[in-house]
């Protein structure tokens, strides 16, 4: 179901969020939602969410992981360090290290095998 607003609809004078029993249960594996629209014919409209945009089971097309990855790395970064970083990153499986993406992250020293930097 798709909802549509019209732009000479009014906005809509109550909103409330409540739990809802199948997202609870997934979460926080996916991150569900659920929007339940009450209209004035008494009518109920229903969207719902369950598998994530991105996850093993809605994964995003390569542009689509193209686009996130510059938008989240341009937090960050520099344009042209991001172009960078991308390349480098392509190129990581033939690269006899990790230098050139440490370098473009700005990253210092060694890369540490000691396990309280390894979340281990």
């Amino acid at each position: 179901m798709t909802l549509r607003t019209p732009s000479s609809s009014p906005s809509p004078r109550v909103c409330a969020a409540s739990a809802d029993e199948e997202c609870d249960r997934i979460f926080p594996n996916q991150f569900p939602t659920v929007l339940r629209v009450h209209l004035k014919s008494g009518g109920v409209g229903e969207a719902r969410v369950s598998r994530n945009r991105g996850g093993p089971e809605n994964p995003l097309s390569d542009e689509e992981l193209e686009v996130k990855f510059r938008t989240n790395a341009g937090r960050a970064l520099p344009a042209k360090q991001v172009e960078e970083l991308r390349f480098a990153l392509e190129a990581l499986g033939e690269a006899d290290t990790v230098g050139e993406v440490t370098r473009l992250l700005g990253m210092r020293g060694s890369v540490r095998s000691d396990r309280r930097y390894a979340g281990g």
